[in-house]
């Protein structure tokens, strides 16, 4: 059913090892946020929605931009910029914490994530069809597709196993020094599989209840980072891997399968 020979093409392979990466790092940032704004952040459902606002507004805006800019100058140039600039915002998103001003922090991340993959999203559809003679532009786009889906329910899979471990033992390190019984915090430790939602105790007193929730958003912090720093290193990954495939020649279009590498001009 699939056509295996296609990945004979470098330019076609090195473009599906880079969505493959590309995808698989910035899922986590979907899922997570929306925790983060409730959990954390202390939104409301309805406000964390609000907040995601500047991703989808910035790749609707940016895409039709990059698809002229695509032309101008090539597919490889524009996507190039748009991942290193969408991998900065995994940078930015490293630096709030509990209750930080969303105007200062968040907001700007997005912004370069939203404009960053608007960037990208176009020319790297451009080089998956474009690398391929036209009459496989159909499949060429199907198997980019999905590579796109298993790589998004890949991250739910590994991001939600790297978050809840560092969650748990973030979360026992930082309850040490409260004082609780040991049954209270064989609770806490089965309570933690809920992330930002656990809750302390009931038979805490106030002040420790009150540590042990505080503690509770900085374990989900520490663990937001974690997965940050994993989806950083994914994306430019991905960018390298293309490279790697084609090296830094310019792929042209409707070249044979077998050829290597092929360039889109």
């Amino acid at each position: 059913l699939m056509p295996l020979h296609l990945f004979r093409n470098r330019a076609f392979s090195g473009i599906n090892a880079l969505s493959l990466f590309h995808y698989l790092g910035l899922s986590s940032i979907f899922f997570f946020l929306t925790l983060n704004f409730q959990q954390v952040q202390g939104f409301t459902p309805f406000e964390a929605g609000l907040r995601q606002i500047p991703i989808p507004l910035c790749l609707f805006i940016m895409s039709r931009f990059a698809g002229r800019l695509t032309d101008r100058i090539g597919p490889q140039r524009v996507m190039t910029f748009g991942i290193l600039l969408a991998s900065t915002a995994f940078l930015v998103l490293l630096i709030p914490s509990v209750g930080d001003n969303y105007w200062l922090t968040f907001f700007p991340a997005l912004l370069l994530f939203g404009v960053g993959n608007g960037l990208t999203f176009v020319p790297l559809t451009a080089i998956a069809l474009g690398s391929l003679p036209a009459r496989y532009s159909g499949v060429a786009s199907g198997l980019n597709n999905a590579v796109s889906r298993i790589a998004q329910m890949l991250a739910v899979a590994i991001f939600g196993m790297v978050m809840l471990t560092t969650f748990r033992d973030s979360l026992i390190e930082q309850t040490q020094a409260i004082e609780m019984s040991a049954e209270a915090r064989t609770q806490l430790a089965a309570e933690a599989n809920n992330l930002g939602a656990t809750q302390a105790p009931a038979s805490l007193e106030s002040g420790a209840a009150q540590a042990v929730q505080a503690a509770v958003k900085l374990a989900f912090v520490q663990g937001w980072r974690n997965i940050l720093m994993i989806s950083f290193a994914l994306v430019l990954a991905g960018l390298f891997s293309f490279y790697l495939f084609i090296g830094f020649q310019p792929v042209t279009a409707n070249a044979k399968p077998e050829a290597a590498p092929i360039r889109l001009e």
